[in-house]
């Protein structure tokens, strides 16, 4: 007997018969998983969807929008680097931590040149509202999704003298930055008159 006429009786057979079932109920399963799929992508958080397409090519501004840690954690630095790269910041001797420690953050994310230690106290080096008129609104500067550009504001403030010394001193009003306490980075133009600020290196 030939294999097609072999094949052929296989198929009227029993066997043949559990091999078509379990064929049919295999298409019946893919078409039913077709149909589910479009509703769990509607319904689900876009992290976990299997197609998304996000505003941005940028990884750092997809986590910022997206993601309320990456805003108190990264976006700070990153966004400061992205504006004022190669700028030196002024960091109180006891170094202050944000999650990261606030001078590696600096380095890594926001692109300092130098980080100088002075013997200051961040907590109460001076009154940043007198500043308000020159805060360079760095959440602006990102697409204003959910909370974003509130969080932004809330957990960072700079403030930029006209022309720029490219020079920033950091100020902790809240105590120690932690995860989520406000930071705000002084243009030390802006810092010339204040003696409470030590000359430090």
């Amino acid at each position: 007997m030939s294999v097609e006429a072999r094949w052929r009786k296989g198929i009227g057979g029993p066997i043949g018969g559990a091999y078509v079932a379990t064929l049919f109920g295999l298409v019946v399963a893919i078409i039913i998983n077709i149909a589910q799929f479009a509703s769990i992508e509607d319904r689900t958080r876009h992290n976990y969807q299997a197609w998304h397409l996000y505003d941005s090519l940028n990884l750092f501004e997809v986590a910022i929008t997206q993601d309320s840690s990456s805003r108190y954690r990264t976006a700070p630095f990153w966004l400061i680097g992205r504006h004022f790269p190669d700028s030196s910041f002024v960091l109180p001797q006891d170094n202050r931590s944000s999650w990261f420690e606030i001078d590696l953050s600096l380095v890594a994310f926001g692109r300092a040149s130098a980080i100088h230690f002075s013997d200051y106290d961040s907590n109460s080096v001076f009154d940043s509202d007198s500043f308000e008129p020159y805060r360079f609104a760095l959440e602006d500067y990102l697409p204003d999704r959910g909370s974003t550009h509130r969080e932004i504001s809330e957990r960072v403030g700079l403030y930029l003298a006209e022309p720029s010394s490219g020079v920033f001193v950091l100020s902790t009003p809240d105590g120690n930055p932690g995860a989520r306490k406000r930071m705000e980075f002084v243009d030390v133009f802006l810092l010339m008159d204040d003696s409470r600020l030590a000359e430090g290196d």
